[in-house]
């Protein structure tokens, strides 16, 4: 990976990523339904669609989720949180590629500020997240990638799990 994408894997200790992946892989979640994936522009396929969480967003909590993911704060050095948010994908018979994006594009506009993005795996799968250079972040149980939030980047479904589920953290 350049400098620019680092991959740290291990990034929770056990038990707590252990309490982690039985809350968002599990029952504790009511997750959001969303039409879309990326744009609202994309293609309107059937497999278009992913449900979410969304613990942070707007400067507040949203949710009881919140709590859990305070400790993501402290290891990233998180200053300001933009958007939290967990996406879970569901298995398809092949791999699609959603659209690149920047996640903070639509809400910041050409606003210059300077954030991070944190796309942390919770469960391990054929999945990835591929950047716009050709990199390749293959969805490993407690893996996190960080990178400077202007990089495109797209994620993908999986065909060998029910699911795919990931934490994204936008921040500065």
């Amino acid at each position: 990976m350049t400098k620019q994408i680092e991959v740290f894997d291990n990034f929770l200790e056990e038990p707590f990523f252990k309490d982690l992946e039985s809350r968002f892989c599990g029952q504790y979640v009511q997750w959001i339904f969303n039409s879309d994936v990326v744009y609202p522009w994309d293609e309107d396929t059937l497999d278009n669609f992913q449900f979410t969480c969304t613990p942070y967003k707007d400067g507040a909590p949203l949710n009881e989720h919140y709590n859990a993911i305070l400790p993501f704060f402290n290891k990233l050095d998180v200053k300001i949180p933009l958007r939290v948010k967990i996406n879970l994908q569901t298995v398809t018979p092949k791999i699609i590629k959603r659209s690149f994006h920047s996640d903070m594009a639509s809400v910041l506009g050409n606003n210059p500020l300077h954030y991070k993005t944190a796309i942390f795996y919770f469960n391990t799968n054929n999945g990835y997240t591929e950047f716009e250079t050709g990199e390749i972040v293959e969805s490993v149980a407690n893996r996190i990638v960080i990178f400077d939030g202007s990089i495109k980047h797209r994620g993908t479904t999986c065909t060998d799990q029910k699911t795919r589920v990931v934490l994204n953290i936008n921040y500065i």
